[in-house]
């Protein structure tokens, strides 16, 4: 039964790494739209 529990919770928490992971990937492309339109003088 814990094993069972433990098994579930590592799999929650790899869930919610995979999603942070795709959140940065996408913060990190809108904040290089953003550099990249405020150097060309865009904002």
């Amino acid at each position: 039964m814990l094993q069972r529990e433990f098994a579930r919770r590592v799999t929650a928490v790899e869930a919610l790494k995979t999603a942070q992971r795709a959140s940065l990937a996408e913060l990190d492309a809108l904040f290089a739209t953003l550099q990249h339109r405020a150097f060309r003088g865009e904002l």
